[in-house]
C-alpha cells in the first residue's frame, strides 16, 4: 500500500483541490458536469466523510480510519483501527462511515471472530465501542451503507446476506432491511425496521429536509432502484433503463431536489432530480470517476473514492 500526496501543499483543503496538477484518466469533460483531479492514492478507500475541517475515510480491507487534513495530506497512522475481515475477491470489510451529533464517528464492518456485520462508535483515544451486533455477514449482498437521521438515529442498510428472501416479511431479522439503531443503545438492541424489500441497500443518505433516500443494488435479473428509505423498497423506481447496471455505491444530495448517484460498475456520478416525490435519473453525467463512496465538501467540491484514489472536483458542483 502506498497513501501519498499528489499535489503541493495549501492553506486549506478547498485551495490544495484548487491548485492540483495532474488531471483525472479517462475523463471527458464534455460529458461530465464536473471534472475531477486526483488528490491522493489510497488502498481500497470507502465512505469519505466530512468531520470539521477535515475529511475521513475508511479502508476496506485493514479497517484503518484515514484522515485527509486542511491543507490536504493524509496525516500518518490512523485516526482508528476496527478489526475486520475481508478480501478483494468478496464485499467484506470496513464497510461505512457516519459523522453523528457532537462529532461522533460511527462504522460498519465485518468483524474476524463470527464474520457479523457490526455496528461501532470509533474513537482516537479508545478501542471500538460496540453499538449493534448483525447478522452473519456473506461474500455478497452485505450492505453496510450509514446515515444519521435527524433525530440521531443511526441508519443501517442491510442486504439480504444470499439468503432467503422471504425474510424481507420477517420483522424479527434484519436481511433486506433499512433498519434504525439508538446509537446510545446496547449491542444487542433490536433495531426499528424503517423500510423492507431491498436487495443490497448500500447507498444511503438523509436529505437537508429530513427525508431518507436509498440506492439499492439488484439482485440476479431484478433492476436497481431508488426510493426513501421509510417506504416499501416496492414502492421505489427502477433505477434507469432497463439492462443498466451502476451497482450504486454512494447517494449525496447536492442541494434542492438533486442527488448524485456513484456507481461501483458504472465508475461515475449520475444526476438525479426528485420529481412529485419519487427520484429519478436526469441523464446527466456529474463527475468521473467515482466507485466506492462519495461526499460533498463544504465548498461544494465533490470527493469520491475509487479502488485505489480518493478523487476531488476542480470546483463546485455545477
Amino acid at each position: 500500500m502506498r497513501i501519498g500526496m499528489l499535489c503541493g501543499s495549501a492553506t486549506v483543503l478547498a485551495a490544495i483541490v484548487a491548485g492540483c496538477s495532474s488531471s483525472s484518466p479517462g475523463l471527458e469533460p464534455t460529458r461530465a458536469i464536473t471534472s475531477m483531479r486526483r488528490l491522493v492514492r489510497a488502498d481500497h478507500p470507502v465512505a469519505p466523510i466530512v468531520v470539521g475541517a477535515e475529511v475521513y475515510f475508511g479502508e476496506r480491507l485493514t479497517g484503518r480510519i484515514r484522515r485527509i487534513t486542511p491543507d490536504g495530506r493524509v496525516s500518518p497512522g490512523a485516526v482508528a483501527t476496527v478489526p475486520v475481515v475481508g478480501a478483494r475477491s468478496d464485499q467484506r470489510g470496513l464497510l461505512g462511515l457516519a459523522r453523528g451529533r457532537s462529532g461522533r464517528i460511527y462504522a460498519s464492518g465485518v468483524r474476524p471472530s463470527d464474520r457479523r456485520l457490526v455496528i461501532v462508535e470509533v474513537s482516537a483515544t479508545s478501542a471500538p465501542r460496540l453499538v449493534w451486533v448483525g447478522p452473519v455477514s456473506a461474500d455478497r449482498a452485505n450492505g453496510g451503507g450509514l446515515a444519521i437521521t435527524a433525530d440521531g438515529l443511526l441508519l443501517v442498510g442491510v442486504g439480504d446476506l444470499l439468503a432467503d428472501r422471504s425474510l424481507e416479511s420477517d420483522p424479527s431479522v434484519p436481511n433486506r432491511k433499512i433498519v434504525a439503531l439508538d446509537v446510545d443503545g446496547p449491542a444487542d438492541q433490536t433495531p426499528l425496521v424503517r423500510s423492507s424489500g431491498w436487495n443490497n441497500p448500500y447507498a444511503i443518505t438523509v436529505a437537508p429536509d429530513g427525508v431518507p433516500w436509498v440506492a439499492d443494488n439488484a439482485g440476479g435479473s431484478a433492476r436497481e432502484r431508488v426510493g426513501r428509505a421509510n417506504r416499501p423498497a416496492r414502492d421505489a423506481p427502477p433505477l434507469g433503463r432497463a439492462g443498466e447496471v451502476r451497482a450504486p455505491a454512494a447517494l449525496v444530495a447536492l442541494g434542492g431536489n438533486r442527488f448524485g448517484v456513484c456507481g461501483y460498475v458504472s465508475h461515475r456520478v449520475d444526476e438525479a432530480r426528485v420529481v412529485n416525490g419519487a427520484m429519478r435519473l436526469t441523464g446527466r453525467v456529474i463527475a468521473r470517476p467515482c466507485a466506492e463512496g462519495m461526499t460533498l465538501l463544504p465548498d461544494r467540491r465533490l470527493m469520491t473514492a475509487t479502488e485505489d484514489a480518493i478523487w476531488v472536483s476542480r470546483g463546485p458542483v455545477r
